[in-house]
């Protein structure tokens, strides 16, 4: 892990300029979003994935997150 000043950069992640991130491990992908996103967005009230299976686009939306800052 890498800290700059107060978010956390995890390594063996991809990340995107959106403030989202991709895990490759054993054939799955797991998504999130990064420290800093969390950070802004406070407290996040809804979100909307694709189910486990379903195909996602590469470069295309695949789901929603909500806060009450948004």
């Amino acid at each position: 892990m890498v800290k700059v000043d107060d978010y956390e950069i995890l390594e063996g992640l991809y990340y995107s300029k959106d403030w989202a991130w991709v895990k490759i491990e054993d054939g799955k992908v797991r998504v999130g979003i990064t420290d800093y996103a969390q950070k802004q967005l406070k407290e996040i009230v809804f979100t909307e994935l694709p189910n486990v299976g379903d195909e996602v686009v590469q470069g295309e939306p695949y789901g929603t997150v909500e806060s009450v800052k948004s």
